[in-house]
């Protein structure tokens, strides 16, 4: 499951997980539902994006079509898989570089759709909390 991958993760790996979710959740009417395989984004029904850990690697998948986005973001397409129907485009994030990019790709999929970014910062979710609310996820533990 995500959360066990997430706890054997290097630190620079957990960084980057909550960097990208933390930009996620900084949209207004952004959701995260967390499944075995994914940490899912969504607007309603509109799926925005999914995260999960892989191999030290955070895996961002994002509903922009691959062929509108610029070459220097190193993104995949897996738009051949049902499960990435809706996010068709891959983006591996291994470094400082991947997630200074990877941050640019979400600002650039909600500017399209038209959202804006919430002026609160309290929202905001440090590595800390993140690995706390996993951890009552795994054991079904309402939090304190």
């Amino acid at each position: 499951p995500l959360e066990k991958r997430f706890e054997r993760a290097p630190e620079s790996v957990r960084f980057y997980y909550s960097q990208l979710k933390n930009e996620l959740l900084s949209y207004e009417n952004v959701k995260s539902r967390m499944s075995k395989k994914f940490d899912t984004f969504s607007i309603g029904r509109f799926t925005v994006a999914k995260l999960t850990v892989k191999n030290d690697v955070v895996k961002l998948y994002l509903a922009l079509a691959n062929d509108t986005i610029d070459t220097k973001y190193y993104t995949e397409d897996v738009s051949n898989s049902e499960i990435y129907d809706q996010t068709p485009t891959l983006h591996n994030v291994k470094s400082k570089r991947g997630l200074k990019y990877g941050i640019e790709l979400i600002n650039e999929i909600m500017s399209s759709i038209g959202y804006q970014r919430l002026q609160i910062t309290s929202l905001l979710i440090s590595q800390q909390s993140l690995l706390q609310y996993l951890f009552q996820q795994r054991n079904n533990i309402l939090p304190i």
